[in-house]
């Protein structure tokens, strides 16, 4: 069936989905611009790195959950449900967060080291 023969409620929830497993990308996105712009200048242990990664995970665990979140949408509003939303992409986002939370403790270790290095006399 085309999009365009979709009841409006229908057309919605799918937007909705859409934009559920979109925005936690951007988010991403975000962070990892502004994470490369403060690696660029050589803040590696820096305070605010540890957040960013943190929120990164967060939102690829946001990613990779949004597909149950929009395909119960659609379901609600009456439209069929994609029996494969649960993807690899959703793995691979899974296991990428895991990897950022560990990297996120070893910046924090590190940043911790620094601290007690600067405050050695």
């Amino acid at each position: 069936m085309p999009f365009e023969g979709l009841p409006w409620p229908t057309r919605w929830a799918y937007g909705a989905n859409f934009t559920l497993t979109q925005m936690p990308v951007a988010a991403v996105l975000f962070d990892l611009h502004a994470l490369l712009r403060q690696l660029a200048v050589g803040t590696v242990f820096a305070a605010g790195q540890v957040l960013r990664l943190r929120r990164m995970a967060i939102c690829l665990l946001a990613y990779a959950v949004a597909p149950i979140g929009g395909q119960a949408l659609i379901r609600l509003a009456g439209g069929g449900v994609d029996l494969a939303w649960f993807r690899t992409s959703s793995m691979h986002a899974l296991l990428l967060a895991v990897l950022l939370i560990v990297l996120a403790e070893l910046i924090r270790a590190g940043q911790a080291i620094q601290d007690d290095r600067d405050g050695f006399v």
